[in-house]
């Protein structure tokens, strides 16, 4: 890659990314993969999942506490 900035920046840059990217793994692993939605005024969360092909499967309401 042909680059303006020096080799130690872009190499110091690549571990900062690395750091960045991995500490994302984290918080989304607690996400739902699926569409999902909350109606607070109804007291409810609703959250999609998809099947195999990546279509829409199903989707489960749950009442908020």
């Amino acid at each position: 890659m042909i680059s303006e900035f020096s080799d130690a920046f872009l190499l110091e840059a690549e571990r900062h990314a690395a750091w960045g990217a991995a500490r994302l793994e984290v918080p989304t692993g607690f996400l739902p993969e699926g569409p999902w939605g909350a109606g607070l005024a109804g007291g409810s969360a609703a959250e999609g999942h998809f099947d195999a092909i990546g279509g829409l499967a199903k989707v489960e309401v749950t009442a908020l506490p």
